[in-house]
């Protein structure tokens, strides 16, 4: 085989990888329902989101073992601030079209307190889910 032949070779070969690649590429999103370019950004509640230290630091005793998060949830209001910097993260995500999953450990009790705190402060809606198995907060 001379040299322009194998050249040529190669070139084909390069042509079906990539040919392949997209293609794959293409069904693997047609099959997941992904949206190329749409990223699913997650962003953690305490002290990412929220400078929430002084919520915990003032816990009443008689809520302190084990942590009183239906407690917690309602108290941010009043004593938690904004990151701005995360904030303005969060919006420039939001506002390019990503999806964004807000995350906590917190538990549930009380957390529609939470959510609507986070909802005023970011500006757009959260649905707020909580189930025995799995409680959260997400970006509606």
């Amino acid at each position: 085989m001379n040299k322009k032949s194998k050249k040529m070779l190669v070139a084909v070969l390069l042509g079906f990888l990539l040919v392949t690649t997209i293609y794959n590429n293409w069904k693997l999103n047609e099959t997941l329902g992904s949206n190329p370019g749409i990223l699913n950004v997650g962003f953690d509640v305490d002290d990412t989101i929220l400078f929430s230290r002084d919520v915990f630091l003032n816990i009443p005793k008689d809520k302190r073992n084990p942590t009183d998060y239906g407690w917690v949830n309602m108290q941010d209001e009043k004593l938690s601030l904004f990151i701005e910097p995360t904030v303005e993260l969060i919006k420039y995500f939001k506002n390019n079209g990503h999806n964004i999953f807000l995350i906590t450990a917190r538990s549930g009790e009380n957390g529609h307190y939470l959510a609507k705190f986070l909802s005023d402060g970011l500006g757009f809606c959260l649905l707020y889910t909580s189930d025995a198995a799995d409680e959260g907060l997400g970006v509606d």
